[in-house]
């Protein structure tokens, strides 16, 4: 019980209140505000409740959160439509920017938690609103399948835009919810569903056991231990295996945090269905068996991945990849730690898909083949996000640097050998062959063969 009674007074009652929405939710799942007054709406109560909960962990710190809802609702009305999502997430974005580095300036080194999660996760819902808004103003052969699922066109009134941003149901730890789908959700009546109490509490026994581990052991392997200088002087070998075990310690505090807001989200009547998952927030297992840095990112924070790509990545015009990691280390904060992290991801992405499309067919002429791959790419996965994770975890340049250089930077040194040995996966050739026919040019393409088959990589 040491880890519980260590921690921050501030840090327990955000905890605490966290895991006080998992018997909320359940009530909510039940609440049809048609047999109440209509002050009592579900979007209301819904709202009402998140607001209470952040009044409760962060006391006056909720302006701030007050203060980004009233930005979003001004240029919801001031701002040109087929201009909001881009000057909503430079404004927005730019306020958690502010935030971070008051933070750094006058609060450098704390890293406790504090009310400056739920903006960044006011931001994502926001923001991703405001593109929303903006696309419905677009032609749909410019958007991409994301966007033109995401499109609303549909005006949206004061309390619903206060509900999205202050439901209860996601404001400390998440997950982040498109509106359409919150909306979908919050306009069904209790008697039009039943919460999947079985993937909930499915969901929820995986956040206690995250739980369990971290109380169990991380007293014995903090990560602080990778510094220590018993560790410091021995080989290789042993300093991976104290990375390993202190990182995987690491992750399961967010396990914990995120499955455990899942559950509650699942519990309110979120995902009912059982081929949903609006609100999937993280797969431990193929987090713990990733054979690649994709896989990782597609499984780890899956929200955040989610709001990333919708409103960074697929608008960015060139250099995607390294710009969006540049704005996740950024939104996360300012210490130097962020940006050790994410940055080079983006390097780290391109080597991964050099290895997938030149190397990997080279190993898939037999089952041993194929398993010796696996077995390989396991090792060389779990290195390297443990070596780069160093970033997230210490965040402090001179920690950072005494652990990665007692490995020699091995796996930078290493990513960097095979991104310039191996060869650029070549494209595949155009098949399609230009015939004109009555002096107009035509693309004639061989027919396309559609097999549904379920094949894992």
């Amino acid at each position: 019980m040491e880890t519980l009674t260590s921690l921050p007074v501030s840090t327990v009652i955000i905890l605490g209140t966290h895991l006080g929405t998992l018997p909320v939710a359940h009530w909510f799942s039940r609440y049809n505000s048609s047999e109440k007054s209509l002050w009592l709406s579900k979007h209301r109560v819904a709202a009402l409740l998140g607001l209470a909960t952040i009044l409760i962990c962060y006391q006056w710190s909720a302006l701030q959160l007050i203060l980004q809802w009233l930005i979003s609702y001004t240029l919801l009305h001031t701002v040109p439509k087929h201009q909001l999502g881009k000057i909503s997430f430079v404004i927005l974005y730019g306020h958690v920017i502010v935030v971070n580095a008051f933070k750094f300036i006058y609060k450098y080194g704390d890293i406790s938690l504090d009310y400056t999660g739920s903006m960044m996760l006011g931001t994502m819902r926001l923001t991703s609103l405001a593109f929303s808004i903006q696309d419905s103003t677009k032609p749909e052969e410019k958007l991409t399948e994301l966007q033109k699922q995401r499109v609303m066109k549909q005006d949206i009134t004061l309390e619903k835009h206060f509900c999205y941003c202050f439901s209860f149901i996601g404001i400390l730890f998440g997950p982040f919810i498109f509106y359409e789908d919150h909306e979908k959700y919050m306009n069904k009546k209790s008697s039009e569903f039943d919460a999947n109490n079985y993937k909930a509490t499915l969901t929820l026994l995986q956040g206690v056991l995250a739980l369990i581990i971290v109380i169990v052991a991380l007293p014995h392997y903090p990560v602080e231990k990778n510094f220590d200088p018993e560790v410091l002087a021995s080989g290789v070998l042993y300093k991976h295996w104290i990375l390993y075990i202190t990182m995987f310690i690491a992750k399961c505090r967010y396990y914990f945090a995120w499955l455990t807001a899942q559950a509650a989200a699942i519990y309110a009547g979120y995902d009912a269905e059982e081929d949903s998952n609006i609100t999937a927030t993280v797969n431990p297992l193929k987090i713990e068996l990733t054979t690649s840095l994709k896989q990782f990112i597609d499984n780890w924070n899956m929200f955040t991945a989610k709001w990333l790509r919708y409103t960074c990545f697929e608008r960015l015009p060139s250099h995607k990849a390294l710009v969006t990691f540049v704005v996740s280390a950024l939104w996360h904060g300012f210490l130097p730690g962020y940006m050790i992290m994410f940055v080079p991801l983006a390097f780290y992405t391109a080597v991964g898909q050099k290895l997938h499309k030149v190397v990997r067919p080279k190993f898939q002429s037999s089952d041993a083949m194929r398993t010796l791959y696996a077995l390989v790419t396991w090792v060389g996965a779990a290195v390297t996000i443990c070596f780069n994770g160093t970033g997230f975890q210490l965040l402090f340049t001179d920690k950072i640097w005494l652990v990665q250089s007692g490995l020699y930077f091995y796996p930078h040194i290493i990513a960097l050998l095979l991104f310039v040995v191996l060869p650029s996966p070549t494209r595949k050739p155009d098949t399609s062959k230009k015939v004109t026919i009555n002096g107009a040019k035509h693309s004639h393409q061989p027919e396309k063969i559609s097999t549904h088959t379920n094949m894992s990589n």
